[in-house]
């Protein structure tokens, strides 16, 4: 099938559509669908229809089979140059026993439009088949914006940062939390709206915090529309799905059988301003409430500026699908992982400007589920070659998660297994490997190496209230469907039983680098390359599942700039990998991920060290209770902490009105250090894991010019622990200054490591010498 032509008119169609009486409805001539109640089992728009809804219409449809538009078939509600102005409500009325009646099934051959071997039924969906266009256009609106100023609870007026287009009395917002308040996120009913106020029919029962100003706007409450006057949702009854999640299994699938949209390879999609509520199908793979499905290339396909919320599984799939944009989407109490890429496959989307709040857990697959050792993430990354821009989740497990597929017994930061480290999971490995996908076995995208694969893309992204990680690189999934679900079995990780559980830690490794993807696999040559992460928020992690991290990665070589650190629950930690691979990718030895220009504020140590090495250039901090500290229960067997150029906020005279930090005076809520001759409370060194143990040997915190000259005359200074726990010699607990510096490190770039993307020496990165300032240079 070919793909329709883009357009941004509406179609021109006079005639009436004429309803049947029948329980099906074949529309197979172009007609344009006036205002009415219509209730069927199946509508099918086939023959090359266009379906027009009168711009002006109200629409009730009720389905209890669903509809499906067919090759070259149309449906448009509105269109880009003309928004929908009317109503238009479609809900789905299908029970999950609808599963064993034929007859109210939606049933594609993909044989029959050319594409490999697979026939696949749906039941209570909308299903745009191959070749088919949807165009779904409500009125625009503001979808989220941040307040301005704090509601406190019991407020009735909002003040936002910008004044919201077309919200209107009735319409059901979204006010997420703020701070660690877990599920603290309100739905409110507008009374008013005059400008940037917004004046609600009741009042608020928690505080939501607003007023940050300049970059610490991330902060602040998010506030978001639900109501469009296009609306999609299902007669699930939310109470009673609930209640069915707190026992995963055949009652959870009746209970939580939604509606579910699905869009197929050469369809166009263009979706804005629609609400979908109560959709999806719990625990069914493949069955969430929006799914480009098996897609390929939907280049200029779109879904943006709409809401989505109770969704029984998940908020968004992309699935085999590429260059897709969703833009300006809110996401709020769906199941499982939200924006998900499901195969690992899926290359060249642009995920822009959405809103996560509050996943809710489930077991679709066993990652969906915290006794699976996971829990619902806002961003389920399989793939790093896509754009993920100005995206916030606030409340999931874990705000973004990052593991995609690889290779057995495999290092990404070595030459080995040249062209391995990659793969496809579920059924697009069969499908894109079939040369009738358009693709075959030889393509490009059979062919990724994702594990090697730099991001594209991932700049100021915003993740808040996460109850176990802000973000996290690691633990590697083998597949992304299971023959059933192990989770509903408490079953452990093995990889023959559950191949979407989440393995033990240290089991997955990204080791960016750049490489000709256009050369045969087993001659392809790597340089290990930093991955640059921009302007990312990680604040309010809370520590309430297992032990928790804002940044966890093994591998990656992630250089955060200009990040913002406020209050986590726990600081980051770094697994071992990549120290020599780092030295070529951020021009410095012996560090795993390195922050440039980044601001730390309030609570535990943002640097928990256990086994990578940290790099801190132009960094800043204030009101901690430690700068570094021990990963807790572990001995220190760690490559420490490098600085350059980084001092408590406020200690350099240009900090009070530099760009990057005038905001944390201006909101005045952060209580700053005075200068002094040390750094009272910086290290944190009183772990009985470190003091007195061999690895303690190793252990060091170095300034390359003490503190950005503000200390110790500008001199390389090196603390370690001091053997006391209970000792303080103005730097923290248990450190010491070390007073002949030397080369420690438990980890550091030697004979049997040394791999910088030649292949042959990492001489210039080893052993600190490339170290500035060091005295053993």
């Amino acid at each position: 099938p070919v793909r329709p032509a883009p357009s941004k008119e509406c179609p021109s169609v006079s005639t009436a559509c004429a309803a049947p009486a029948g329980q099906d409805w074949l529309i197979s001539e172009s007609c344009v669908m006036q205002s009415g109640a219509y209730s069927f089992r199946k509508v099918t728009v086939s023959g090359g229809a266009v379906v027009v809804v009168d711009p002006d219409a109200s629409v009730s449809l009720e389905l209890t089979g669903g509809m499906i538009l067919l090759a070259d078939a149309e449906l448009w509600i509105g269109c880009e140059s003309a928004p929908f102005a009317g109503e238009w409500v479609l809900t789905f009325r299908g029970q999950r026993q609808d599963l064993k009646n034929t007859n109210m099934w939606l049933a594609v051959d993909y044989s029959e439009y050319g594409l490999p071997q697979r026939t696949e039924v749906w039941a209570n969906a909308l299903v745009a088949s191959h070749g088919s266009r949807l165009e779904i256009h409500g009125r625009p609106k503001t979808s989220w914006a941040r307040l301005a100023a704090t509601a406190e609870a019991g407020a009735t007026t909002l003040t936002l940062a910008e004044a919201p287009t077309n919200w209107s009395p009735g319409d059901e917002i979204l006010v997420a939390q703020t701070g660690k308040d877990a599920g603290g996120a309100e739905r409110a009913t507008v009374q008013s709206v005059s400008g940037t106020r917004v004046q609600l029919q009741g009042g608020l029962f928690r505080s939501h915090e607003g007023g940050w100003p300049g970059r610490g706007a991330q902060l602040n409450g998010e506030v978001a529309v639900l109501s469009h006057n296009v609306r999609f949702t299902s007669g699930v009854d939310a109470g009673a799905c609930d209640n069915a999640f707190r026992n995963y299994g055949d009652g959870t699938k009746n209970a939580c059988f939604g509606g579910n949209l699905a869009f197929l390879q050469h369809a166009v999609v263009h979706i804005e301003n629609a609400e979908f509520d109560k959709l999806g199908q719990g625990l069914t793979m493949g069955r969430y409430a929006l799914h480009f499905h098996l897609a390929g290339d939907v280049s200029g396909s779109y879904i943006r500026n709409s809401a989505i919320h109770r969704s029984t599984n998940r908020c968004i799939t992309l699935h085999g699908t590429f260059n897709a944009l969703l833009e300006g989407n809110v996401c709020l109490d769906n199941r499982g992982h939200n924006i998900y890429l499901e195969d690992g496959i899926e290359w060249g989307n642009h995920i822009v400007g959405n809103l996560v709040v509050n996943p809710k857990e489930s077991a679709t697959i066993c990652t969906d589920d915290f006794d699976g050792q996971g829990g619902p993430a806002g961003l389920w990354i399989t793939n790093p070659n896509n754009t993920y821009l100005d995206n916030t989740v606030v409340g999931a497990a874990f705000g973004a998660w990052f593991t995609f597929p690889t290779a057995d017994d495999a290092h990404p930061f070595s030459g080995g297994k040249r062209g391995q480290l990659g793969g496809v999971f579920g059924a697009s490995r069969g499908y894109f490997a079939d040369a009738a996908s358009g693709y075959g076995l030889d393509s490009w995208v059979m062919r990724q190496e994702q594990a090697r694969t730099p991001a594209a893309a991932f700049r100021r992204n915003t993740f808040k209230d996460s109850s176990r990680m802000g973000l996290m690189i690691d633990f590697r999934v083998y597949d992304s469907e299971d023959a059933y679900i192990p989770c509903l079995d408490r079953a452990v990780y093995t990889e023959s039983s559950c191949p979407t559980c989440a393995s033990t830690g240290h089991t997955f490794s990204w080791g960016p680098a750049t490489f000709d993807t256009n050369v045969p696999p087993a001659e392809r040559q790597y340089m290990p390359v930093k991955n640059v992460f921009e302007d990312i928020v990680i604040a309010y992690t809370r520590n309430i599942y297992y032990e928790t991290f804002s940044f966890w990665a093994t591998g990656g070589l992630v250089s955060f700039e200009r990040a913002i650190f406020v209050d986590n629950g726990q600081g980051s930690s770094l697994g071992f990998d990549g120290e020599c691979a780092g030295g070529a990718a951020f021009g410095i030895g012996g560090s795993n991920a390195q922050w440039s220009n980044a601001l730390f504020l309030k609570g535990p140590a943002p640097f928990k060290l256990y086994d990578g090495g940290y790099h801190c250039k132009d960094c800043r901090w204030a009101e901690l209770d430690a700068l570094v500290t021990i990963r807790p229960g572990h001995p220190g067997n760690s490559n420490g902490l490098l600085m350059e150029g980084s001092a408590p906020l406020g200690w350099l005279d240009g900090d009070r009105n530099s760009e990057l930090y005038s905001w944390v005076w201006d909101s005045g809520r952060v209580a700053l250090t005075p200068k002094a001759n040390t750094a009272n409370g910086m290290i944190d060194f009183s772990s009985g894991a470190v003091q007195g143990s061999w690895q303690a040997n190793s252990l060091g915190v170095v300034s390359t010019d003490g503190l950005a000259g503000t200390v110790r005359g500008g001199q390389f200074t090196q603390w370690i622990p001091s053997g006391n726990s209970g000792s303080d010699e103005g730097w923290g607990r248990g450190a010491t200054i070390h007073g002949t510096p030397s080369f420690r490190q438990f980890y550091p770039c030697m004979a049997n490591l040394r791999w910088c993307g030649d292949g042959a020496s990492c001489q210039a990165h080893e052993k600190g010498n490339d170290w500035p300032n060091a005295p053993w240079r």
